[in-house]
């Protein structure tokens, strides 16, 4: 019983540092319990998607008894974490995305108040946002930025038509 619970963290564990992990021809369920032979290799696509595809009485048979509320928690996260994939992004990555967002936020403030600025923040939120996309076209921070850079051009545009209007109005009437 303390040999399944060591082997089930030992697996999860090398799985989640991405080290060392089992292949998916090595889980064989039978009719009674699972057996796993573990060997000891670069982890696959094919290993990380069985173990994130696994129920939770499966992963209980395999190690023998019933988990807990907060084991059943954590096995959950880990499965999310496997299907979105287990490395974190690099941090400048996600940085560039951020400032593409605070750019493009900054920069539909401005073209209410002071247009020319708020025309300069959205070219520049959109450039940012683009380049945050090129590293990871998943970045929702970069994505944000790119709307909001184009949404705060389509204001300073609508802007740009109301005004010449209004002037075309007060030319034209006298």
């Amino acid at each position: 019983m303390k040999k399944s619970i060591a082997l089930f963290f030992i697996l999860f564990f090398s799985i989640y540092i991405n080290a060392y992990s089992f292949s998916v021809k090595s889980i064989f369920p039978t009719k009674d319990s699972i057996v796993v032979k573990t060997t000891f290799e670069k982890p696959t696509n094919d290993a990380l998607q069985a173990l994130a595809n696994m129920k939770i009485a499966t992963t209980e048979k395999l190690i023998g008894r019933k988990l807990t509320f907060k084991e059943k928690i954590a096995l959950t996260i880990l499965k999310l974490k496997i299907k979105n994939g287990l490395r974190r992004p690099d941090e400048t990555k996600l940085k560039e995305g951020i400032k593409a967002r605070n750019l493009g936020i900054l920069s539909i403030v401005l073209v209410l108040f002071f247009t020319p600025a708020g025309i300069v923040l959205a070219i520049l939120a959109i450039n940012k946002a683009n380049k945050a996309l090129k590293q990871n076209p998943e970045d929702y921070e970069a994505k944000t930025g790119r709307i909001l850079g184009i949404v705060s051009l389509g204001i300073a545009l609508l802007l740009a038509i109301a005004i010449v209007l209004v002037l075309a109005f007060f030319l034209f009437r006298i």
